[in-house]
């Protein structure tokens, strides 16, 4: 008895523990005389004598939902419910298991074109949605995998690429290069103006950073993701994310060769 109340360490447990030790201490026997009564006491203060009743008004309530947790968590409490309940037909089950799922995964597995489960056969729709949440975090680990990483510096790169889903912050690109208006005289000449515009040549300015001497495809900020366009970032997104597989299955393949073979050497 003393080792099951070595287990009873919180809440209204650990008062009950109190309560038995402290007689014990005063009167100088145990407050237990057997096995039997310390069972009977325990099953009286902690047991519920309602429990279906209490399991059938928590299935009718949202308090079971899935909610955060994970199918199998949810499940496991499922599972107790219906126990305690006294749920026999599959029917009922499925539908109170499957309202209590979340939105998606419902959707998910209403909509598998095979494989479907039967409405009364609540153990088909266990399995769909554990499988379907398996699924769902295997492709959300393939997709956003490489998005997960904090930032990806690459040889030549001043800035390091941002997360996906990253707001970066705002940089105004420097103003084009202007040119005072020419001032013009009174009675002006035709062939005059146009000699006085040849005269002044205008710059190549770069479309990039608004700087003259060099054309976009040679902008030395053509690397800097503050200036990529869309289309390139998505370009080089896709490059740096081949770039980590490959490094991966690299890394892989020499794990794989490093090591040891489990079979033992065969003696003649």
């Amino acid at each position: 008895m003393h080792w099951a109340l070595s287990f009873m360490k919180s809440g209204r447990a650990s008062t009950f523990v109190e309560q038995a030790l402290l007689k014990e201490a005063v009167d100088g026997t145990p407050k237990f005389q057997t096995w039997l009564a310390f069972w009977t006491t325990f099953e009286e203060e902690f047991c519920p004598k309602n429990e279906a009743q209490l399991a059938l008004a928590k299935l009718e309530t949202t308090s079971y939902y899935q909610g955060r947790r994970t199918v199998d968590e949810y499940l496991d409490e499922f599972q107790e419910l219906i126990r305690q309940a006294g749920y026999k037909e599959g029917l009922p089950i499925v539908v109170k298991f499957r309202r209590g799922l979340n939105r998606d995964l419902q959707d998910q597995i209403a909509q598998l074109p095979i494989g479907q489960p039967s409405d009364d056969n609540p153990k088909a729709w266990y399995k769909a949605a554990v499988r379907s949440e398996q699924n769902r975090t295997a492709n959300f680990l393939f997709h956003g995998a490489k998005s997960l990483t904090p930032h990806v510096r690459l040889p030549g790169l001043s800035t390091p690429m941002p997360s996906r889903g990253t707001i970066l912050p705002f940089t105004p690109r420097p103003p084009l290069a202007t040119f005072p208006k020419p001032t013009l005289t009174s009675n002006p000449v035709p062939m005059d103006i146009d000699a006085a515009w040849k005269k002044r040549e205008t710059p190549d300015v770069c479309r990039r950073c608004g700087k003259p001497g060099h054309w976009i495809k040679e902008c030395p900020q053509r690397f800097d993701i503050r200036f990529m366009t869309m289309d390139e970032r998505h370009e080089w997104i896709q490059e740096v994310a081949a770039q980590i597989d490959a490094e991966e299955a690299r890394e892989a393949e020499t794990e794989i060769a490093e090591t040891p073979a489990d079979f033992p050497e065969c003696s003649n």
